[in-house]
This record gives C-alpha cells, sequence and structure tokens, in this order.
C-alpha cells in the first residue's frame, strides 16, 4: 500500500534569522523582505553549519511500480486527498502492468501525457541546440508551436489530436496562408512528436500521415535568374554606388550634383567596399552559396593557394548539415585574393595611425565577407535599374543569384546530375523545376542542333522513291487493304503525306545516313536540363 507525503530538504540559516526553542525544538523565526514572518526548523550540517528544514509545496506518491520496485513520484497536488486520488491511479497502472495489461513503455508514456506541455518544450528545444540548429529555426519552430497550442488549446500531450491539427491547417490556407507556411507548421508538430515518441514521451506521432500541402502550385514567390547584361550593370552598380552617393553634393545650389570632395583615405575605404561587394556577388553566382552560408565563412575556410581553389564548408554551417567543398573558379580565387591583400593593407594602416602593433596577416576567423542587408542589396538593383518584378511577377532578389547559378549551369550543357550536385540538392525537380529559369534556355537552338533523319531532309524526294514512276507505293511500303474492296493505289499527296508522318513515327525502321556536322555547329553544347527532375 503506497502513501503521500511532503519531501523536505535544507536551506541555509537566513540573514538575521532569529533562534528560539519551542517544544524542546530548535526553530528559527525571520522574515522576508515580502510577507508575513516565516519560522521553520533548525537542523545541523555534517559540516556544522545551521540549516533551516523546508517542505515541498506539493505531495509526493510512494509506491511498488509494475516491475515490483518502490519509486516516489510527485503529484503536483497540494491537498492531501487530491494527492491519494493521484496515488491510487499511479497503484492501478502499476497493477495493469503486472497483469501484462500495459506494456512498461506505455507505463512511461502515461506519466508525460498530463505533464504541462510547456515541460516538453523545453526539453525539445534544449534538444535542437545541441543539435546545433540555427537562431532562425529555433525562432521559428517556437513560434509555430506556440501558434497552433494556442489556437487548438494544447495544455498536454493528452491534447494532441490529428483532425484537430488537420482542420486548423485548413482553415490558414482558407485564410489566405500560403502552402509553404501551413506546411512550415505541419513540419515543425510532426518534428516535435518524433522527438516525443523516441524519448518514451508517446506512444506514436499523432500527425505522421496529415499530407502535405502542394508547393509547386501555390508559390508565393517565384525568383528568376539575372541575364547576363543585368548581372554585369549589378556587379558595377556595387562597385560605384557607395562612392557616387558620398561625392553628392548634399547642399547649396549644386545640390544633388556629384563633385563633392573626398579625403583619400574616405574614397579608399568606399573603393574597397564597393569592390568587396561586387565580389561577393560574383562569388555567388558562380558558386550557388547561400546567403547564410556565405556570412558565417571566415579566412581560414578559403584555401586559395593550392591547385584546386575551394571553399570550405562546416557541417554546421551548411542548411543540410553534411558539409561540403566549393570549387571556386581561378579568377574569382584570384580577385578574392587580391581583395583580401587590400583588407590587410587597411588593416595595417589603421593600425599605424592608432600607434597600435602591425599584423602580419588577417587573423583567420576574419569573416571572409561583409554581408550587404536585403535594403543595401535592393539598392544596388535599383542604382542598376533592375525591375523587382518582371511581367510574370517573378522577383528579384539575393537568393536570385543562386537561381542563376543554376540556370548557367544549364546553359554551359552541364548535366542533370552535376547540376543538382553543383547546388547541393537531394532531389532533381528542385534543380530543374525551381534553380533553373527556363526564359533564359536556348531551347530553339537546342532543337536547332537535333540530329536531321534521313527521311525527313527532303521528302518530296524520298516519297518519288517510293511510290515509283506508276505512282503506286513500293513493295514493303503499302499498307495492307482493310477489305477486297480497297483500292491499290493512292493520290501522289497522299502517300508523300503518309510517307512522311511514318519516317517520324518509325524512323527506327529505315536506316538513316551519316549526318556530318560542321564544326561550328559540333562545338555547340547539347541542351541537357529536361522539365523533370529548396536553401
Amino acid at each position: 500500500m503506497g502513501t503521500v507525503f511532503k519531501k523536505t530538504f535544507t536551506k541555509p540559516l537566513p540573514e538575521g534569522a532569529e533562534l528560539f526553542i519551542r517544544d524542546g525544538e530548535r526553530r528559527a523565526r525571520w522574515k522576508p523582505a515580502k510577507g508575513r514572518t516565516r519560522t521553520a526548523s533548525v537542523t545541523i550540517s555534517a559540516d556544522g553549519e545551521l540549516r533551516i528544514l523546508v517542505k515541498v509545496g506539493t505531495y509526493i506518491a510512494k509506491f511498488r511500480d509494475g516491475r515490483g520496485l518502490v519509486v516516489e513520484k510527485s503529484t503536483g497536488c497540494r491537498e492531501e486527498g487530491a494527492a491519494r486520488s493521484v496515488l491510487a491511479e499511479l497503484e492501478r497502472r502499476a497493477e495493469r502492468v503486472r497483469s501484462g495489461i500495459l506494456t512498461e513503455n506505455e507505463d512511461r508514456v502515461a506519466d508525460h501525457l498530463l505533464r504541462p506541455i510547456a515541460e516538453h518544450y523545453e526539453a525539445y528545444f534544449r534538444h535542437l541546440q545541441a543539435k546545433r540548429s540555427s537562431a532562425t529555426h529555433l525562432r521559428d519552430v517556437k513560434r509555430q508551436l506556440a501558434t497552433v497550442a494556442e489556437d487548438c488549446g494544447i495544455r498536454r500531450l493528452s491534447d494532441l489530436d490529428r483532425e484537430e491539427m488537420s482542420t486548423w491547417l485548413d482553415a490558414k490556407i482558407e485564410s489566405g496562408a500560403s502552402a509553404r507556411t501551413a506546411n512550415g507548421y505541419r513540419v515543425a508538430w510532426r518534428g516535435f512528436c518524433n522527438w516525443a515518441v523516441k524519448n518514451d514521451r508517446l506512444v506514436t506521432n499523432p500527425f505522421a500521415d496529415i499530407d502535405a500541402y502542394d508547393q509547386v502550385s501555390d508559390r508565393r514567390t517565384e525568383r528568376r535568374a539575372f541575364t547576363d547584361e543585368e548581372l554585369s550593370r549589378l556587379l558595377d552598380a556595387a562597385r560605384q554606388r557607395l562612392l557616387l552617393d558620398a561625392s553628392k553634393i548634399r547642399r547649396g545650389s549644386r545640390a544633388g550634383e556629384f563633385g563633392a570632395k573626398l579625403k583619400k583615405r574616405t574614397r579608399a575605404r568606399l573603393e574597397l567596399e564597393g569592390d568587396g561587394r561586387a565580389l561577393l556577388y560574383l562569388v555567388a553566382v558562380t558558386t550557388g552559396l547561400r546567403r547564410s552560408e556565405l556570412s558565417r565563412l571566415i579566412l581560414a575556410d578559403a584555401e586559395l593557394d593550392a591547385e584546386r581553389k575551394v571553399l570550405r564548408l562546416a557541417a554546421v554551417h551548411e542548411k543540410s548539415r553534411r558539409g561540403a567543398e566549393i570549387p571556386l573558379r581561378d579568377d574569382v580565387a584570384q580577385q578574392l585574393a587580391q581583395i583580401l591583400e587590400r583588407r590587410l593593407s587597411a588593416l595595417r594602416s589603421e593600425s599605424e595611425a592608432r600607434c597600435e602593433p602591425i599584423p602580419v596577416a588577417l587573423p583567420p576567423d576574419t569573416a571572409l565577407f561583409h554581408l550587404p542587408t536585403h535594403r543595401t542589396f535592393d539598392n544596388d538593383r535599383k542604382f542598376a535599374k533592375i525591375a523587382k518584378k518582371d511581367a510574370r511577377g517573378r522577383v528579384i532578389d539575393f537568393h536570385a543569384l543562386r537561381v542563376t547559378f543554376g540556370t548557367n549551369l544549364a546553359r554551359s550543357g552541364a548535366s542533370m546530375r552535376v547540376a543538382q550536385s553543383a547546388l547541393r540538392h537531394t532531389d532533381p525537380k528542385l534543380t530543374a523545376n525551381v534553380y533553373t529559369d527556363p526564359a533564359l534556355l536556348d531551347v530553339e537552338g537546342a532543337i536547332e542542333r537535333l540530329p536531321m533523319p534521313n527521311l525527313l531532309k527532303d521528302p518530296d524526294v524520298e516519297s518519288k522513291k517510293a511510290v515509283g514512276e506508276s505512282g503506286a507505293l513500293a513493295p514493303g511500303l503499302a499498307p495492307t487493304p482493310v477489305d477486297s474492296g480497297a483500292s491499290e493505289s493512292f493520290p501522289d499527296h497522299l502517300v508523300r503525306d503518309s510517307h512522311s508522318r511514318m519516317g517520324q513515327a518509325a524512323g527506327a525502321e529505315f536506316a538513316p545516313e551519316t549526318h556530318e556536322t560542321s564544326p561550328a555547329e559540333a562545338s555547340q553544347p547539347g541542351l541537357c536540363f529536361g522539365s523533370g527532375g529548396q536553401t
């Protein structure tokens, strides 16, 4: 038979406490900063220190569990009657485990079902932090879990209901939310419940079979790639805009004109910042690195002196958490080395002006790039006179540089597998359908470069050869008559049309002649991207 009781623990004697004897027991009296005067029994610790005895506010249940072991569990109750009701339930569950009605796992889960959901959140967030999830991901998950819990009245794990979650997501879509937004809530709760199952807090995931919404047909933000000419203008804008803005006359009759005098040091700083931002855009469009990945690269991640120039992306900084080596073009690596050398010279000049030790080299943990804000990128775009949206509503932003990288891979003739690897995608459909802009692909040129079957070169000549002078089809090409009354000869134009269609549909039955291409035709890349198949 179990029992309930309140545990006691010791605390240091409060400052200014008065000691006295009551009923032969040493006690202490003190007045907290807030509240009434309090008293407590006094004990002596092993090291001779006086400490007060304090009881916990809630009752503890002590009983024998399903394995026959004596255990103690908090009831969460401050009243003894309520605590004994909880004890009776715990003993009933223990008996069901001993009789085989409940498994030990189900019994452990039952302990968690009635705990406040906030306690599970805290443990889950600690788990995400241990996995080194980004601060942005952690913030989004907290918001998504809290929003659904508030709207659906989820206070404990026992309140989780699949139908209610599906209804809430459907209502979210009907209110105008995108499929991606709804899927974000769904993924956040599925991840939380999967963690709860692995940690014996749930038996099964109630949201495991909720279908995802179609994000492909409900894309709210569709990006397009930069054309070559637009990209050139963007790089020029990044180089020149800061210097031009600084040289703009602010006051007087010439206000708004360019021509303000700049100090040599100021001009050098603005030129370095502009060239560095232009190089950042160039690296993004030639490597496909995401904005967050670029922001975390440091000098130690760049290998610019070796024969193979690469940027090493640590697993903790990559979206897929796998890590990667990103190849750099030789000309881009050379420009990056020059920018780093200029940054070192500027640092040495600053150190000299401050009478500080002059550094020999940039520190290894120096950020490789200074990431511009979204507003700065938008100002560069405006300065380059590039529209934010095109006629189809597709937008240009920083991530469009990655789309441009994927599109240029297709234009260069890279195979789908190579492009998928370069973009570090797990799904080729994402590479082909999202990160390839079909408007910039030379589809017509690819069609013109297709090999031409023999029978399609000159249909008139080929038809005459097949029909002969009498106008009848040659043996082997004549169709089988449907009935005995069918005619055995056909007008010439029908024969030519029929023969042309047969050549198109069944060209494999007729051996084509060798089609020789000119060197210029052979040197042009074929179209390697198809329509089939984020970060």
